[in-house]
């Protein structure tokens, strides 16, 4: 063990477990966890126990009981895991833990009904992608939120989306694949596909497949590979179903096809793709035709190409950066 000084407060751990916990407090659980077998151990007791308690009906609540019991009887014995400091913080933390299971057993006893768990994945200051269980993958865009059923993949694949993300997903016809935005609900058996959630609804995008869009059951529409949808709501239901753009998922993958493009929209593809602004100090360039095609290059790079087709040289100020001369051939 690399620190034998240092113990995940269970705090922390009880944060981790519901889905409260920052990402440097989730890196810092996964490091402890990742130092020796016992803390791993200790903390699959754990889970264990808390998975229970998210899913317990009227029949499992005398397990529920039995197994927090057991549990607590095994952290007591130092077999399981030293306790080395902070006696205060780990009974405060067990405190907390048991009034967090003993409030999901009496709601449980007053409504008789499951209480749902999520995991949340976030991207803050980049894009991130995320593997779920079943190798299903999901391109969070920066500054997205996912929240994943935590059953995910037991009879339903269903998650919550705030923000923009691309899902590459792994079929499987008897479990649907649904991402529900705001109002709206897009279903799927397995496809690639873009939801974008905007101030004004839900946009929706199809790369590969077929996804069901809809707001009720009333209001539904189809989308097919190489179809998109502009933003729709619950309120404003007014789907035309159109061609995508050939950079549409660009920001995902760092690909372009620009084919008789304007200059002003090959400008305005980089920038929504690499988050940055760009300008010229010639406006004459914004009309010129662009013929060309990047595959995962950097920014840098697709601006030297750029400027040796159109004779124009360029610099970067702080985030921005600045297209001097250059024109039409």
């Amino acid at each position: 063990m690399e620190d034998q000084d240092f113990l995940a407060p269970d705090e922390l751990l009880v944060k981790y477990l519901g889905n409260e916990a920052s990402t440097q407090e989730r890196e810092e659980v996964e490091r402890w966890l990742a130092q020796d077998l016992q803390n791993k151990r200790y903390f699959d007791e754990l889970s264990l126990i808390w998975g229970k308690s998210t899913e317990v009906d009227q029949g499992d609540l005398e397990s529920l009981d039995r197994a927090w019991g057991n549990f607590k009887e095994k952290v007591a014995s130092p077999k399981v895991l030293p306790l080395q400091r902070n006696y205060w913080l780990m009974a405060a933390a067990f405190a907390l833990l048991a009034l967090s299971i003993g409030a999901i057993l009496f709601f449980n006893r007053q409504t008789q009904e499951a209480i749902p768990a999520f995991t949340l994945y976030e991207s803050t200051d980049s894009d991130r992608t995320v593997i779920l269980a079943d190798s299903s993958q999901v391109y969070l865009k920066q500054t997205s939120k996912l929240q994943v059923a935590s059953n995910y993949g037991q009879g339903s694949r269903k998650m919550i989306l705030e923000g923009k993300a691309v899902f590459d997903v792994e079929p499987d016809p008897e479990v649907p694949f649904v991402v529900i935005a705001n109002d709206v609900e897009v279903k799927v058996l397995g496809t690639v596909f873009e939801v974008d959630m905007r101030k004004n609804g839900v946009a929706v995008a199809v790369q590969r497949g077929k996804v069901q869009v809809s707001a009720s059951e009333e209001k539904k529409v189809i989308l097919e590979k190489g179809e998109k949808i502009d933003p729709v709501s619950a309120s404003n239901w007014n789907p035309e179903v159109l061609a995508i753009e050939s950079n549409r998922f660009s920001w995902q993958n760092k690909s372009f096809l620009f084919e008789n493009t304007y200059m002003r929209d090959v400008l305005a593809d980089l920038m929504a793709t690499y988050q940055v602004d760009i300008s010229i100090n010639n406006s004459a360039l914004n009309n010129c035709i662009v013929t060309t095609r990047f595959e995962g290059e950097s920014l840098p790079y697709i601006l030297d190409v750029l400027g040796v087709m159109l004779e124009f040289e360029w610099e970067q100020k702080g985030d921005a950066y600045v297209l001097m001369g250059g024109g039409c051939k």
